[in-house]
């Protein structure tokens, strides 16, 4: 009698087989998420170049862009001193809404008139302001994934990834707050902030002297407590300075006096000197692109405050614990090595987070006169 010899795999062989599985999964995995984050950039892109567009038509119809928040009365009609138009109104979001296919939701607004602190009394403000806008949330942001600020169902508001460039630097953003400002540190010339869009803000295409084309309109940012339709949460900065953390400051050589100025947004300076004849060291060149937010907290009252340094001098003995003491955070993104901009002419490009801070300032003034295409 003759036995057959059996053909099937023997233990070894079909856990070589699994190893072998293990590992080729194990490779693709990594490949297959850089074409998924690849995809959430792209959708991030077209979300970003869609609010240009609606940006732009809102031009068409108003013969100027929106404000990044609208300046309503802080006062009571009544003409006493404290009768002043404060930033405390909608944001520029809420302005485009109708070109954005959401004409019946901005219609639950009076965008110029109003303010988000209605939906205390007004139930249809409280409704818009805590829709769930996915256009505006970036598709690869993982904080907050209903896209609300609160869980509580009486004050959630819906959160956005995406806000304008307001300004260089935070003093120069506070032109639009300050009642009787006249300039700032970098500027004492300047009457309003430096960049495209702010608070107040009645910006035409033509008169970003610096072209649209090289002018940063919006861009990303990782900060979940950012609310759409909220004015005050609608703008950032673009570089850190003395208000923003111990001695983070920009310094520039002016070409013809060869004199060392800070926060030099101004026409006459030159690409090609910050590099090699700024007296600030290397380390000390800093924008919100590449900003350690982790070392950084935010104070309502003292703005960012560098935690490491501050720890160290004994002034942080405990970590913030209330969303209010939590970092706000500026320019940012959730895709690696890169944040999504918007530029005044609609169309979107992606900006390293190694980018010279030099270069982001050019790119982030309206009508400074400065260059903005990097030196060869």
């Amino acid at each position: 009698m003759t036995r057959l010899n059996s053909k099937g795999f023997t233990l070894v062989e079909l856990l070589v087989v699994i190893a072998i599985l293990a590992i080729l999964i194990g490779l693709m995995l990594p490949a297959i998420q850089v074409v998924r984050e690849a995809a959430r950039r792209s959708q991030c892109s077209n979300q970003l170049r869609q609010v240009g567009v609606a940006s732009h038509t809102y031009h068409d119809n108003q013969k100027k862009l929106p404000p990044s928040c609208h300046k309503v009365s802080s006062g009571d009609g009544s003409g006493q001193a404290e009768d002043k138009l404060q930033p405390i109104g909608y944001s520029w979001m809420v302005d485009i809404l109708p070109f954005m296919e959401e004409s019946a939701l901005y219609d639950q607004f009076d965008a110029k008139q109003g303010s988000p602190d209605d939906a205390s009394s007004d139930e249809e403000v409280r409704e818009g302001i805590s829709r769930r806008m996915k256009g505006f949330i970036c598709p690869s942001s993982s904080h907050q994934p209903s896209g609300l600020m609160d869980s509580d169902d009486e004050n959630k508001q819906g959160i956005t990834n995406y806000v304008t460039m307001g300004a260089t630097h935070a003093e120069s953003l506070e032109l639009s707050v300050e009642q009787n400002a006249k300039g700032c540190k970098y500027d004492t010339t300047a009457t309003k902030p430096d960049g495209a869009i702010y608070p107040g803000s009645k910006t035409t295409l033509e008169g970003i002297k610096d072209g649209t084309a090289n002018t940063i309109y919006t861009c990303e940012t990782t900060d979940e407590y950012r609310r759409w339709a909220v004015g005050a949460d609608a703008s950032v900065v673009a570089l850190p300075t003395s208000k923003s953390g111990a001695a983070k400051e920009i310094s520039f050589i002016n070409k013809g006096e060869g004199q060392n100025f800070k926060y030099a947004a101004i026409t006459g300076w030159e690409i090609g000197k910050f590099n090699d004849e700024t007296t600030i060291k290397k380390d000390n060149r800093l924008s919100y692109l590449s900003w350690k937010y982790d070392d950084t907290e935010w104070s309502s009252s003292n703005g960012y405050v560098d935690v490491v340094s501050q720890k160290a001098d004994g002034n942080i003995t405990k970590e913030p614990s209330e969303a209010s003491d939590q970092v706000r955070k500026g320019v940012s993104s959730y895709h690696n090595g890169v944040i999504v901009h918007g530029l005044c002419d609609a169309s979107v490009t992606n900006i390293s987070t190694e980018t010279d801070p030099q270069i982001y300032m050019f790119m982030t003034t309206a009508n400074a006169g400065d260059p903005s295409e990097k030196p060869e």
